[in-house]
């Protein structure tokens, strides 16, 4: 493997003449970027709330690397929805933003794979029937753009909605049981593309404006103690 290139006087994207040109790095303020590597517990007094019925959310080591753990009581219908309190981030035409997330689901003893219901991405900021259906066969966030699975299936939808007026592509990929995936979408200011390990999947063309907040939610279809677990989160929007 050829060594790594090394730019001692740093690399700028602006002009010289640009207040941020003696700056020895690519400008950082055009992109506003957030990540959580879970190294930490999530703090729900302030920063994130954690809706649950008997989930319980914990830390822990991964390969060296802290990982969110979102643990179902075994009972059905226990779940876990881990939110930022406030929703900042949102999608403007025009503007690109990514978001990513490493996550697995293991099934729990004696249970089955595909009886989950699940959600990784952006969303306005609700709970309960407010935000998936009582019948885990749909979601009903006023706005959300991301990745669903519902109750009696391993299907992962690419899914946006808009005012209550959704958009999905029914089963774009599949997730197996206690199997590490990354999920992702681009939004190139027009368009929303979806992958899952890298793999284009889906591409939608309607998404919310609406402020948004990160969230992943695990409700148990059956009873098991299935278990969400998170490596990290990754948005970035373009200013």
């Amino acid at each position: 493997m050829a060594s790594p290139d090394r730019f001692y006087n740093g690399v700028a994207s602006v002009s010289a003449a640009n207040p941020l040109g003696a700056l020895p790095y690519l400008d950082p303020t055009t992109w506003a970027v957030w990540m959580d590597d879970f190294v930490l517990i999530p703090e729900v007094s302030t920063y994130w709330t954690n809706t649950n019925t008997n989930g319980t959310l914990g830390v822990a080591s991964t390969g060296g690397c802290g990982v969110a753990t979102q643990t179902m009581g075994g009972a059905d219908n226990d779940l876990s929805q881990l939110y930022h309190k406030t929703a900042t981030f949102a999608l403007t035409s025009g503007k690109k933003a990514v978001f990513e997330v490493k996550a697995k689901v293991d099934k729990g003893a004696g249970g089955t794979i595909g009886q989950q219901e699940l959600f990784f991405g952006l969303t306005s900021v609700q709970t309960g029937t407010n935000f998936f259906a009582a019948d885990g066969l749909s979601m009903t966030a006023d706005n959300c753009l991301g990745f669903s699975s519902y109750d009696g299936s391993t299907n992962l939808n690419a899914i946006a909605r808009v005012s209550d007026v959704e958009s999905v592509q029914t089963g774009a990929a599949v997730y197996a049981d206690a199997t590490w995936m990354v999920l992702s979408f681009y939004f190139d200011g027009t368009s929303v593309y979806f992958y899952k390990d890298d793999v284009l999947v889906a591409t939608l063309t309607t998404y919310p404006t609406a402020a948004l907040a990160v969230c992943l939610y695990l409700k148990a279809g059956e009873g098991a103690a299935s278990v969400l677990t998170t490596d990290y989160v990754l948005v970035a929007v373009e200013r």
